[in-house]
């Protein structure tokens, strides 16, 4: 299961809106979580006022509860492409359920849809 910074984020942080349903989640997925550096490096940043929301984070990785998908100069078409699509009309991917401001998904998002049988 592919998951953006905000999903890790609201995985490990108990004050996130997002934590419960997203630990609910997590309960029943059966893949492993997958993410890339970047996502992993801007949740570091958003956990930067919690050392134990970053030590778990990084505890992720070390037991492989989260993987890095590998991610190099060959993506940047697609992921270019991707972003272009997104902003394009104030529109989101179309399995992507809606946020209330209209222009990205909401913190949790991706593992909520997974929930939903939104996005396999």
């Amino acid at each position: 299961m592919l998951v953006d910074a905000g999903t890790l984020v609201a995985l490990l942080d108990q004050a996130d809106p997002e934590h419960e349903a997203c630990v609910a989640t997590l309960k029943t997925l059966r893949d492993p979580l997958i993410t890339v550096w970047p996502a992993f490096a801007e949740a570091m940043y958003l956990l930067g006022r919690s050392w134990r929301g970053q030590k778990a984070l990084w505890s992720r990785l070390e037991t492989e509860a989260l993987a890095l998908a590998p991610l190099d100069e060959t993506d940047a078409p697609r992921m270019s492409a991707a972003g272009m699509l997104m902003t394009s009309a104030g529109r989101t991917f179309a399995a992507m359920p809606r946020s209330t401001n209209q222009t990205s998904p909401r913190r949790g998002d991706v593992i909520q849809a997974a929930r939903d049988d939104r996005v396999r």
